[in-house]
């Protein structure tokens, strides 16, 4: 995504990356959960495919191995 806003700070965000998923006929529910199992995927995807890439980082991964959902959820009055 590309933003054209006009901006004379370096701290403004010119482009940046995201998903944004829109299906017919499903409620909220519903796309929270293809949500959650699109970002499970790709986490699990990365994990198994790039294991060598992030063994190099040195990283504990035990954070990403539990990118598992359903995820917990908040009322958005609560947030």
């Amino acid at each position: 995504t590309f933003r054209a806003e006009k901006s004379k700070t370096r701290r403004h965000l010119q482009e940046f990356w995201m998903v944004e998923p829109e299906i017919a006929f499903c409620d909220l529910e519903g796309l929270m959960e293809v949500e959650e199992q699109f970002v499970s995927h790709i986490v699990q995807r990365c994990l198994r495919d790039c294991a060598p890439e992030l063994q190099v980082l040195e990283r504990d991964l035990s954070h990403l191995q539990n990118v598992i959902p359903p995820f917990p959820r908040i009322h958005y009055d609560d947030a």
